[in-house]
């Protein structure tokens, strides 16, 4: 009997840090007729914050003989520590690699000393061969281990039905639906040495559904890079997870240009969001990694996304190819003026084994050495400018995306006739100026309402100030209550003895305008609403009724009440002596109306 402990290093906690290769790993082992009844398999879970002693000295505890990490960008200096510690523990124990790391720089990672065996590509089948040698005390000559990447996915068993991955201990699921990518993209990694597409089959991505639903999954993470490359088997497998898990939150990777009305409609109607990769908008420079891109088609598309609602965001990459600081703002133009609900910045990186790292030379391209090899500078993109590039990443990050901006950030641009990239560099640079700070929610509204008080006086816009002010605190109280969620737990309305307290996802505020009247810009300039509208001192609540979050507007009496709940979680009798001028029943009435509506609830 031999002991195997597969373990990944995660970047956090998060809905993202299941260890599916690791379950497919100790899947494939558990079902191999050689191995089965000769094995006892762990999988161990870190995060990159953990000390690199505590992970070894975790691992020997588990009697390990064979380790097996999950080799990331992310991770891999902390994985060479805890190699490292656990060959001086035990000079016995044998430590294999993989992943996508590995894969991409094998030789590299030959030459450690406190490698036994590197794995590249699909690990599956070359895995248990290396086991059933250990086993059979015949272990193998070379040291790179090269999958064929030819798993056969209809008959592969899921990890997930095979209760190989506990669903109980994690708070999102990575699902596999296809392995492989239709595109080649010069930077990536991901068809490297590959061609075509494998997909799982549908009886069992209807299964692992059902087990999803019946686990109570809250996010799943679809792992496709093209999730829509087929676009009938994308119409299929989203009117099944309608049908089956109507309702999780899925994200899927998409490619735009492959949308069309239907399915566009599907994803409006699937819980969901889409990650797309626009990475630049000159047709240019993508066209210098092997990319298409046609502008006026890709917004055709995306219009269809915004006509049936659905939440998508963008993926933007600086330092391209013969790209520079100017091509990378006018992206940022491109992008917001689509509207996405969020825009993820990288720097470009350049990957062992990618046609791009066969090409950077010629592009004057130099990088980093270290993983996550990162851009230093182009012949085309000096160095001050990818340093400029990072700072605007960072407002984007922090004002638009973490600030919850999208809602109002048309707004702004119309108002002041700034382009975004022009505002967000402003920003950028009072990020600077301003220095390290916590940034939570809070204090990054407070930064952004600071910021536009600064950049409405600099501009001669003071008069709309309030007004945009206004706004941006009414969607940031939308935005925290519908991330924050929604609870339920009101089961009769017998509440004289009860406690009474705000539910979670219930926020009390003032505004200087009615909420009615401030909905109208859009269809009002901020010039015609000042002209027109009235300032009106409205009391608000924001909250979350099963997912969806609505407004209630109230007045003063009632906002005292709620206020009051707010600060000493009352009961109904202390409310009534707190305020006797309220009759009873109304009171009562009011509780039971604001508890059905999932605004507060009694708790004994």
């Amino acid at each position: 009997m031999i002991n195997i402990s597969l373990i990944s290093i995660h970047i956090k906690k998060s809905p993202l840090s299941m260890p599916l290769a690791a379950g497919i790993l100790k899947t494939s082992l558990s079902l191999n007729r050689e191995i089965k009844g000769d094995t006892d398999i762990s999988i161990i879970d870190h995060y990159i914050t953990d000390d690199f002693t505590q992970i070894a000295e975790n691992i020997i505890s588990k009697k390990t003989d064979i380790a097996g990490f999950s080799l990331y960008i992310w991770n891999t200096e902390i994985v060479m520590k805890a190699a490292a510690l656990l060959k001086k523990i035990n000079p016995d124990i044998i430590i294999v690699i993989g992943g996508a790391e590995a894969s991409s720089r094998p030789d590299f990672y030959c030459d450690n000393k406190d490698m036994d065996y590197v794995v590249t590509g699909e690990g599956e089948e070359i895995f248990c061969e290396l086991i059933i040698s250990i086993l059979h005390k015949k272990p193998l000559s070379e040291k790179k281990l090269k999958s064929g990447n030819s798993t056969d996915l209809d008959k592969a068993v899921s990890p997930f039905l095979s209760g190989n991955l506990d669903l109980k201990r994690y708070s999102g699921v990575i699902w596999e639906l296809t392995r492989g990518c239709p595109y080649k993209c010069d930077f990536c990694f991901e068809s490297y040495e590959k061609d075509g597409i494998r997909s799982i089959s549908q009886d069992r991505i209807e299964k692992e559904l059902e087990l999803f639903e019946k686990e109570k999954i809250n996010q799943v993470f679809v792992l496709d890079p093209t999730f829509n490359h087929n676009r009938e088997r994308t119409m299929k497998i989203l009117k099944m997870i309608s049908k089956k898990a109507p309702g999780i939150h899925f994200t899927f990777e998409i490619k735009a240009e492959l949308l069309d009305k239907e399915t566009a409609r599907l994803f409006g109607e699937t819980h969901c969001g889409l990650q797309i990769g626009l990475q630049s908008s000159s047709s240019n420079i993508l066209s210098k990694i092997n990319r298409k891109f046609d502008p006026a088609l890709f917004k055709n598309k995306i219009s269809m996304l915004n006509k049936y609602n659905v939440i998508f965001g963008f993926d933007l990459i600086y330092g391209l190819p013969y790209d520079n600081y100017d091509n990378f703002k006018e992206s940022i133009d491109y992008a917001i003026d689509l509207q996405p609900n969020h825009i993820d910045v990288f720097p470009l990186s350049i990957f062992s084994g990618t046609k791009l790292s066969d090409n950077a030379v010629r592009a004057g391209i130099i990088c980093s050495t270290k993983p996550p090899y990162n851009i230093i500078s182009s012949s085309s993109y000096p160095e001050d400018q990818i340093k400029k590039s990072e700072i605007l990443k960072n407002a984007i990050d922090l004002f638009y995306n973490k600030g919850t901006a999208v809602s109002w950030f048309f707004l702004i641009i119309k108002s002041l006739k700034l382009l975004p990239s022009e505002i967000l560099e402003e920003f950028g640079k009072a990020l600077v100026l301003h220095g390290k700070d916590d940034y939570s929610y809070d204090r990054i509204i407070e930064f952004q309402i600071d910021f536009i008080k600064k950049l409405c006086k600099a501009n001669n816009k003071e008069r709309y100030f309030n007004v945009i002010k206004n706004i941006i605190l009414y969607y940031s109280f939308l935005s925290k209550s519908l991330y924050i969620g929604y609870e339920y737990t009101n089961d009769d309305n017998d509440i004289k003895n009860k406690k009474i307290s705000l539910c979670r996802g219930t926020y009390l505020f003032y505004l200087d305008y009615d909420i009615d009247d401030l909905l109208k810009i859009g269809t009002l300039t901020l010039e015609a609403f000042l002209k027109q509208v009235k300032k009106k001192k409205t009391n608000a609540v924001v909250y979350n009724n099963n997912g969806i979050v609505l407004t209630l507007m109230l007045d003063n009496k009632w906002f005292d009440v709620m206020h009051a709940i707010k600060k000493n979680k009352m009961s109904l009798s202390d409310l009534s002596n707190e305020y006797p001028a309220i009759n009873s029943n109304e009171l009562k009435d009011f509780m039971n109306f604001m508890a059905s509506e999932n605004i507060l609830y009694f708790r004994i």
